[in-house]
């Protein structure tokens, strides 16, 4: 339902922005 699909997107959004700052990271330790 409408729920379920808002918890969903939800977490998708979490984990992209988990994956952003780990990105994030590694840009920065590779550029210093």
């Amino acid at each position: 339902g409408q729920l379920e699909n808002t918890a969903r997107v939800r977490q998708v959004r979490r984990d992209i922005a988990r994956i952003q700052t780990i990105l994030r990271e590694k840009t920065q330790t590779s550029a210093a």
